[in-house]
């Protein structure tokens, strides 16, 4: 099934007096502001959105740069893969921050949730960002980070530091669904990063994070009806504040999930996933959304994009 996206004229948040900021991009250029500026969104209208049918591709263009030029990939999945055991239980508190036990993800040898990689604009600036969901397109052998749209452009190229200091082409922006800045809080917030075949093995989808050694174990993805039915408890990734987990507290519209957590600058685009309120272990996760921006007058709360709309528009299968 083909699902159309939000447009930023038919989307209307349902919280008012929100000032929201882009969670992202860290700015690799020296010479520039580290922090965007602020997005403020004034809203007086709580009416649910509608969609207004947009033609929307079902075709993605391949990457239009070779893979092997320039970079060396025996880098990447060169060691065992780093862990992190959060000794607290899922629940047990309101929101749960971790960022000392996940600083490998700034220089990662894996690609996988949470992961910092760096995106080259093509005029000189650097901007950092973290992976989202590992999917891809079963049918042509493709294999994709579905990760937030303002985190590059079509055409520009994704790379990573590793931990040995090697830096990394891993792939490139492939499709973008960004409404800008204006409306971050209330429409499209999505791309997809196209890895080149050699890098296919040092790609992860599952999160690797235990909970008092119970690691958790990604079952698929769930929809924003889903969300809004279950209520779950729900934890963001990213490489710049760690691991952080929170309850849910609404969804704004029909792709934009607002709940308990500690964001920053440089966690845009990293994995979002919800526990499944029905597993006793604790260890059975969905992934559901991507970090898209934070809410500058509450840090305790901070917003996604499902992915659900993604998913079903290319057809796609989430990978563990």
């Amino acid at each position: 099934m083909r699902r159309t996206f939000l447009t930023s004229g038919a989307a209307l948040t349902a919280a008012a007096g929100l000032a929201l900021t882009l969670t992202a991009c860290d700015d690799g250029d020296s010479s520039a502001s580290s922090t965007p500026e602020d997005v403020v969104v004034t809203v007086t209208d709580t009416a649910s959105p509608t969609t207004t049918p947009e033609e929307q591709s079902t075709d993605l263009p391949t990457p239009t740069q070779a893979p092997s030029t320039g970079s060396d990939t025996s880098a990447l999945a060169a060691s065992s893969r780093a862990t992190a055991d959060v000794t607290e239980r899922p629940q047990n508190r309101p929101i749960i921050r971790n960022s000392e036990d996940f600083r490998f993800l700034e220089n990662p040898d894996y690609l996988e949730p949470g992961a910092r990689y760096l995106t080259d604009n093509g005029d000189g600036t650097t901007l950092s960002c973290s992976f989202g969901w590992l999917v891809g397109m079963e049918s042509e052998g493709r294999t994709f980070n579905l990760t937030a749209g303002h985190c590059g452009s079509v055409g520009d190229e994704v790379y990573v530091e590793t931990s040995s200091g090697d830096t990394v082409r891993v792939g490139q922006f492939v499709w973008q669904a960004y409404d800008g800045e204006a409306n971050i809080g209330t429409a499209n917030d999505y791309a997809l990063i196209e890895f080149y075949d050699d890098v296919a093995g040092a790609t992860v989808g599952t999160p690797d994070v235990t909970f008092d050694d119970i690691p958790v174990e990604l079952a698929g993805w769930r929809d924003a009806t889903w969300l809004e039915q279950t209520q779950p408890y729900m934890c963001r990734l990213g490489y710049r504040s760690g691991l952080s987990c929170g309850t849910f507290q609404e969804m704004t519209n029909t792709n934009t999930v607002m709940f308990d957590n500690i964001s920053d600058h440089g966690d845009s685009g990293g994995a979002i996933w919800a526990f499944d309120p029905a597993d006793p272990s604790g260890s059975k996760i969905y992934a559901v959304a991507v970090n898209s921006f934070i809410n500058e007058n509450d840090a305790t709360s901070a917003g996604g994009k499902t992915i659900d709309q993604v998913m079903e528009h290319f057809d796609m299968t989430i990978y563990s």
